[in-house]
C-alpha cells in the first residue's frame, strides 16, 4: 500500500521510459500545483529514490 504522491508518480511512469526528477515534475505539474520548481524537483527525486529502494522501480 502506498500513499500520495506515490500513486501519481507511478501512474505517470506507465510508458516505461526513463524519467528524471525534473521530467517527472513536468508530468505532474500538468495536473497539480507543485509550488516552487527546485524544491518540488528535490522532493520528487527523494520519492523516486524511495521507490527504487522499495524495489518498485528500477534506477535509470
Amino acid at each position: 500500500m502506498v500513499i500520495s504522491p506515490v500513486p501519481e508518480i507511478l501512474e505517470r511512469m506507465v510508458d516505461g521510459e526513463t524519467v528524471t526528477a525534473a521530467a517527472m515534475h513536468d508530468r505532474l505539474a500538468r495536473d497539480f500545483d507543485l509550488g516552487e520548481r527546485a524544491a518540488a524537483v528535490a522532493e520528487i527525486g527523494s520519492h523516486l529514490d524511495a521507490l527504487v529502494a522499495l524495489g518498485l522501480v528500477r534506477p535509470a
